[in-house]
């Protein structure tokens, strides 16, 4: 077995698992937590207890004002705040605080996308059946490049949601005092996931250059066993 083929395995294992972690930060709730510091009244500590994600907000106890909201158990559904709305009712501070919202899901979503994308790209063109047979060299270009678009948006959307995050903090000033928050683990899975894909197109990369090793040594353009 080549050890061309033997680090092509291990980056598409890297892949799934980079996948997989994309994946759970998009549909896990834990990107950012709010609670309560030390001992307050029951209805303060029932609004600021929660933590979120990009489709719901969950609570300790749900508040008695958000009873009749779109909900499951005690977690509000939040993704209509993303869907269009008139933006010329809205203040600038809103919709910038929108288009900030949309950004960081957005790019999440197409990070993800473009991983799966790779994920199937390698998988043809290392599969030994009736896939179209493609030079190592454009594979691992190709793959790469799609890697590193990932790693692009992961970066992006990361961004997009700090400065959300900072927005509600310092210019929206919606935290009362007596209120701490704090990025959830969710959040720091879409930060690793991110960085897997930085280290997949450096293998990538690596295995490029090889590639050309090999054409230049032994004018092997396609295999890869």
């Amino acid at each position: 077995m080549g050890k061309q083929f033997v680090f092509l395995a291990v980056v598409l294992f890297m892949i799934l698992a980079s996948l997989a972690l994309t994946l759970v930060g998009i549909l896990t709730d834990n990107w950012y937590s709010v609670s309560t510091e030390g001992k307050s009244n029951t209805t303060f500590e029932s609004k600021w207890n929660y933590h979120y994600g990009m489709w719901k907000r969950c609570y300790n106890t749900l508040p008695n004002e958000l009873k009749d909201s779109m909900k499951t158990g005690d977690c509000v559904y939040i993704y209509k705040d993303m869907i269009k709305k008139d933006e010329h009712d809205l203040s600038h501070d809103d919709q910038l605080h929108l288009h900030l919202t949309r950004s960081y899901v957005a790019f999440a979503i197409v990070c993800g996308a473009v991983q799966l994308s790779t994920l199937l790209t390698l998988i043809c063109g290392v599969w030994p059946a009736n896939c179209k047979i493609i030079k190592r060299s454009r594979l691992y270009l190709s793959s790469a490049l799609l890697l590193l678009l990932a790693t692009m948006c992961g970066i992006v959307s990361g961004i997009c949601f700090i400065a959300l995050r900072d927005f509600d903090e310092d210019i929206s000033q919606i935290y009362p005092l007596g209120v701490a928050v704090n990025y959830g683990w969710s959040f720091m899975i879409h930060w690793i996931a991110t960085g897997l894909c930085l280290v997949e197109s450096f293998i990538l990369l690596c295995l490029l250059k090889e590639s050309y090793d090999d054409v230049a040594e032994k004018f092997s353009y396609y295999n890869i066993y």
